[in-house]
């Protein structure tokens, strides 16, 4: 902006004494040296202003580049302030749980008695859930498969934690009698889900027993039998089935595994 004001004064200064220079031919010698005199003065006092004016509007600037520096800095000295306090209050609190968290002797004992409870409280509550679900077909699609395996892990986690009582041996009989129900019916599901959707990859799924096989031309290949066992052994597994089969068509040989399973109605 200032150097606006300066180059508009420099040019108003040419241009006037240009002037002076065209009114010298229509005036006399002393009319035309007054005139000029005038002239010039009246240029000095424009450029002046125009300087005076400049170096004002300068000095604003710089006066509100100050502040603005200033104020910046109350800002941050605010803030950091108030992450100050905030960690003040931080600690104070960690402070007070530390002062919580630490017990006496007597007092841990009952903690412990009083967790110790809490958790019977819950594995009672799992028994007899199984002890209701003991003659409970529970698995009947193939979304039920999950749900079941986590009753049976749930179940056995509270039978080995839990402490000794006449509820515990009734809920040993319940899981028991629960798995011998559902794990057939879970194993049936899984087979009818892997026949639908294998069928679109032209891959046949026979169910006997404990027993499954796959069939079909791709598994011609060893590789690709060795691959699909590692891929699907887990789960096989889970629901207890005891041997898996592969061969590429009926009738072919059978490359099959045994796996490492319990009885269904064992713990």
């Amino acid at each position: 902006m200032e150097g606006w004001i300066i180059l508009i004064s420099i040019v108003l200064l040419v241009f006037v004494f240009l002037k002076a220079r065209k009114i010298q031919l229509f005036l006399d010698r002393k009319n035309v040296y007054i005139a000029t005199s005038v002239i010039k003065l009246f240029a000095v006092l424009i450029c002046g202003t125009f300087i005076i004016v400049s170096l004002y509007l300068a000095d604003q600037s710089v006066r509100k580049d100050v502040y603005r520096k200033q104020d910046q800095a109350l800002k941050e000295v605010a803030e950091q302030s108030k992450k100050d306090d905030t960690q003040k209050q931080i600690d104070l609190i960690n402070l007070e749980k530390q002062k919580k968290d630490y017990m006496t002797d007597e007092e841990a004992i009952q903690a412990r008695k009083e967790y110790e409870r809490k958790k019977q409280e819950e594995y009672n509550s799992i028994y007899e859930r199984i002890i209701s679900y003991s003659e409970l077909h529970f698995v009947k699609s193939f979304s039920d498969i999950k749900q079941f395996l986590v009753i049976i892990k749930d179940t056995e986690n509270a039978i080995l934690m839990g402490g000794d009582s006449d509820i515990k041996e009734k809920t040993k009989k319940s899981l028991s009698s629960f798995q011998k129900i559902n794990f057939p019916l879970a194993r049936k599901m899984y087979y009818n889900n892997a026949k639908e959707k294998l069928w679109e990859k032209n891959i046949e799924v026979k169910l006997s027993g404990r027993d499954i096989t796959f069939e079909g031309y791709m598994f011609a290949d060893n590789g690709t039998i060795k691959a699909t066992y590692e891929e699907i052994r887990k789960e096989l597994e889970d629901l207890r089935f005891e041997t898996v089969g592969f061969r590429w068509y009926e009738g072919g040989g059978r490359t099959y595994w045994k796996l490492n399973v319990k009885n269904d109605g064992e713990i």
